[in-house]
């Protein structure tokens, strides 16, 4: 049974543990090369899984009170003492204080829910409004593009006055929507690859992840580089529909990148509504999508299957030494806290120096 005690642990777990994972997600998508988009997709997806389990699985969270009394005692002095206050928090001496961090939390969460849902809700009714279903050939275009990705049906579609950018919209009904200057502006080649791009996130599922990433910002809106993963996982989403249209839709790499041209050319600042796949992002990442569809290559079922093999070792490998050599505990007297004198003993690169002193009472 899920008790207040067993939550804010379970909090904790996400805070800490999910920040490590990330860490090295964040990490290896920025040193590896030749790695095929879809396939960093499919790896950055695996990173969202363990956030729910780490939540609830708080059976065994005797490494949370370790973890609170080993960060007390290696931070700086004034830091010491704001973590150490999480120390009564994961024994469950402090009902109170629970109670209260926990309300803290659920506020936020259905805060950012509600600001997220508003949003999407206010602007969705503002684009249907402004616009009106595509003409029949168009129509016929998109169905087209949709049976040659294997989607089982066509989304509707429609055309929006004013809109920067092509978009696919919504998580149960997603739509297409486009710019109503887009078809005149486009040859049929070039209108048809970007459709294609468009398709592709539905291919990918992508509304559905992204659906699942703002949930997991909602309820772990603490954890910081999830803010920054979101970002690096809609970086990867375009590109690797860039790369489904190119591969499945019958794109031309030249047309896609001569619509992503128009695209960035019209292309005005916008704040990132839930539930909506599109290129609204700085100009600079469309620059950096048309050079890798430039420089494109086919990639390598070697190079995926690496990719996959040294990414579990990074995440498993450091799980185990973590396990095999985090202290199992550290006594921190309330005068290192408090008094005048450093919590540290030795310098940063002699850690474990410090944690045996501190456990011998040294420091």
């Amino acid at each position: 049974m899920m008790t207040s005690h067993s939550l804010l642990q379970g909090l904790v777990q996400v805070a800490v543990l999910g920040n490590l994972l990330l860490f090295l997600f964040v990490m290896w998508s920025r040193v590896t090369s030749g790695v095929s988009p879809r396939t960093k997709s499919l790896i950055w997806r695996t990173s969202l899984i363990p956030f729910p389990i780490l939540l609830f699985w708080t059976e065994r969270t005797e490494w949370v009170e370790n973890c609170m009394g080993n960060v007390a005692a290696l931070c700086p002095q004034w830091l010491g003492v704001a973590v150490s206050a999480l120390q009564p928090m994961s024994h469950g001496r402090d009902s109170g204080s629970n109670e209260f961090f926990l309300v803290a939390w659920l506020l936020g969460a259905v805060a950012l829910g509600l600001l997220g849902v508003g949003t999407y809700m206010i602007r969705l009714r503002a684009w249907l409004h402004a616009g009106e279903p595509v003409a029949k050939e168009l129509g016929l275009l998109i169905g087209g593009v949709a049976r040659r990705l294997g989607l089982r049906r066509s989304p509707p579609a429609w055309k929006i006055q004013k809109l920067g950018s092509p978009a696919v919209v919504g998580v149960w009904s997603p739509k297409l929507i486009i710019p109503d200057n887009m078809d005149p502006a486009l040859s049929e080649p070039e209108l048809r690859a970007a459709i294609a791009h468009e398709l592709a996130h539905l291919r990918n599922g992508d509304h559905w992840w992204n659906f699942y990433l703002w949930l997991n910002q909602c309820a772990f809106f603490f954890v910081p580089l999830l803010w920054i993963a979101g970002r690096e996982i809609h970086r990867v989403q375009e590109m690797a529909a860039d790369e489904v249209a190119v591969t499945l839709g019958g794109a031309r790499r030249s047309q896609l990148a001569s619509a992503l041209a128009w695209v960035g050319a019209g292309l005005q600042p916008s704040t990132s509504v839930p539930f909506v796949a599109s290129a609204l992002r700085p100009k600079q990442a469309l620059k950096n999508r048309i050079a890798a569809l430039a420089g494109y290559q086919r990639p390598r079922i070697l190079h995926t299957w690496v990719s996959f093999f040294a990414v579990g070792i990074l995440v498993f490998g450091f799980t185990f030494a973590a396990e095999k050599f985090w202290p199992t505990a550290v006594i921190v007297s309330s005068k290192a806290r408090t008094g005048n004198e450093p919590i540290m003993c030795y310098p940063i690169p002699d850690i474990m120096k410090t944690i045996e002193a501190t456990k011998k009472g040294r420091c």
